[in-house]
């Protein structure tokens, strides 16, 4: 080996060294990164100029290293809840996927927000993508701007519960002029709600009254200013009447039907509501469920993404509208993203093309509320790193000051 190779050697020493030294400080200091993935300096070896030796060797010495590829490190980083409902993280391989213009664009950071137009964008004011069901196939923006939901009237309600078996019969279901005589005569009273076709609430008031011995009679008030007369006066929307069976339950069980023209112009209301899970047992009163259908409209206040990729909009109405489901894109070799800041990445050719799909499938991996994930970089072993990286760029400076020193040596010789 002479003098001069040993010269090159110690300078690609230093060069690749100082790379890796780069790479390393990189690591460190996005180290707290939102789904910064970490990256891998690999060194590789300089062949000499050619083959064969003094000593008749098939192999000469190298001149060096150099850098062979700074490999992207796409493990998966810890995940930290934050209780913010647009934040969210990928458990698994996949990469959230938004778009730039005509670009797609890849991340692990969801922290999320809303624009001015009501698209779900990154930091960078990127639009994430997705599918809905106009586009279930072909991902597209997400936007919660135009969701709403119209008024529904109620059409069913479900009531179950019991009537206690052991209260005092009366002679007669009372007429029910006012409130406070329907108070006082009713074994058991409770309120529910129905919406009419604008979307108002009205409250209805069901009485119960026990009429005999396994027999039972509901009725079921509006307040009078709700249909345009007096306020505070009952007027009676429907009315049904009972029968148990010795084992408390049901017999021949129909539904009461609700009848109640509004004042304020909405249609009339027909609603069904069913008392066949009401049981009469010798315990207290009391409806332990209620489910009706109806809304009121709503406005978005909200929005929320699940386990399953699902995006909802949260309505000032208690509703929830599904947007759509998270676009998850996977590549025959995440290694090969381009890096183009800013915790986003650019498919290339060594990646391969995007597989877009829905989380849960395909090893997208899925999503986690409410949470975000970190940077991957391990610090402790970052800086083990500095201190090789540090020491062999120390030694090919070395080898450098050694072959000057000898090639000063054999000049000082001629």
């Amino acid at each position: 080996m002479d003098l001069l190779s040993s010269l090159r050697s110690g300078r690609e020493s230093i060069l690749s060294n100082g790379v890796a030294l780069a790479t390393t400080a990189d690591n460190i200091s996005n180290s707290n990164t939102l789904g910064y993935k970490g990256s891998r300096t690999e060194f590789g070896d300089l062949l000499a100029g050619g083959s064969g030796s003094l000593f008749g060797d098939v192999n000469s010495v190298g001149n060096g290293t150099f850098v062979d590829q700074i490999a992207l490190l796409t493990e998966q980083g810890p995940v930290d809840n934050t209780g913010r409902s647009l934040d969210a993280a990928i458990q698994g391989n996949g990469f959230f996927t938004f778009q730039d213009g005509d670009d797609f664009i890849y991340s692990r950071a969801g922290n999320l927000n809303v624009d001015a137009d009501g698209n779900l964008v990154n930091a960078d004011g990127f639009t994430l993508m997705g599918f809905t069901t106009t586009s279930p196939t072909s991902p597209v923006a997400l936007n919660v701007a135009a969701v709403s939901s119209t008024a529904n009237p109620t059409t069913s309600i479900k009531i179950n519960g019991n009537l206690n078996a052991n209260s005092t019969p009366i002679a007669a279901v009372p007429a029910g002029t006012t409130f406070n005589e329907l108070n006082a005569d009713a074994e058991f009273r409770s309120l529910t709600r129905v919406y009419d076709s604008l979307g108002q609430g009205h409250d209805v008031q069901l009485y119960f009254f026990h009429t005999g011995p396994l027999g039972w009679t509901a009725n079921a008030y509006v307040d009078a200013a709700d249909t345009g007369g007096v306020a505070g006066t009952p007027v009676q929307v429907g009315t049904l009447p009972f029968t148990f069976d010795p084992s408390g339950i049901q017999l021949a069980a129909t539904p009461m039907t609700l009848n109640a023209t509004w004042a304020n112009g909405a249609a009339p209301s027909t609603t069904a509501i069913d008392f066949s899970g009401m049981t009469d047992f010798a315990s207290p009163s009391n409806f332990s469920s209620i489910v009706a259908d109806g809304n009121a409209a709503g406005a978005v206040v909200g929005t929320e993404i699940t386990q399953e990729g699902t995006v909802n909009a949260l309505l000032d109405n208690q509703q929830r509208v599904a947007i759509g489901t998270v676009a998850l894109s996977t590549f025959n070799n995440a290694a090969g993203l381009e890096r183009i800041g800013d915790n986003n990445f650019r498919s290339s050719e060594i990646s391969g093309t995007a597989k877009i799909g829905a989380p849960g499938t395909e090893g997208r991996g899925s999503i986690v509320p409410e949470s975000l994930e970190n940077s991957n970089v391990d610090i402790a072993g970052q800086f083990i790193d500095v201190i090789r990286y540090q020491r062999a760029y120390q030694a090919g400076s070395q080898v450098i000051q050694t072959s000057n020193d000898l090639l000063n040596t054999t000049i000082q010789i001629a």
